[in-house]
């Protein structure tokens, strides 16, 4: 099993063989496991690509499979993604700590001008439907005001779950259901 970064770590040749394997809480992974900095400037995309990949799928039914809970730690950080993420697996993407002040306590993600955020389609072999997802306590951004009327900050087209979240800057929808 190689190294992910994350959840499975190799040890250095100062440190020895083997590997070490992290125990998990339940289903969450936390995206800082795999080098996600917040900090606005690093973009942190791979780590989060990286996290996913990570995730545990559990078949659900009907063609569908769960990942669990991606965890977007430590509210009043910016994390800069520099293009969009597209989840094929039923996913709860959850910001850390509520929004006292929704929704300027949320954890924020960046996304360059004239891209989408997130797109949720799960179940390819349904169409594509997206069902069951959960999205919570996050600030969609785009750095800049788009013009392209195509581009959204999340998507989905199922039911889902979404409670505490901001989107702006987008040039199409904020939310596309």
């Amino acid at each position: 099993v190689s190294d992910n970064g994350g959840t499975i770590i190799k040890p250095t040749s100062v440190s020895g063989a083997g590997r070490w394997k992290r125990v998990l809480k339940g289903q969450e992974i936390n995206v800082k496991w795999f080098g996600a900095k917040g900090d606005g400037a690093t973009d942190d995309r791979p780590a989060f690509v990286n996290a996913i990949a990570a995730m545990n799928r559990n078949y659900i039914s009907w063609n569908q499979w769960s990942s669990g809970t991606l965890l977007i730690p430590v509210p009043d950080s910016v994390y800069y993604l520099s293009d969009s993420l597209l989840f094929t697996d039923q996913i709860h993407i959850k910001g850390e700590g509520a929004a006292p002040i929704f929704p300027f306590s949320t954890v924020k993600i960046e996304f360059p001008v004239n891209k989408t955020g997130f797109v949720l389609l799960t179940s390819p072999t349904l169409g594509g439907i997206s069902r069951g997802n959960v999205i919570e306590n996050l600030h969609l951004k785009s750095r800049g005001i788009s013009s392209d009327t195509t581009k959204h900050g999340l998507i989905f087209n199922g039911p889902s779950k979404i409670h505490g979240v901001y989107v702006e800057g987008f040039g199409g929808h904020g939310i596309l259901a």
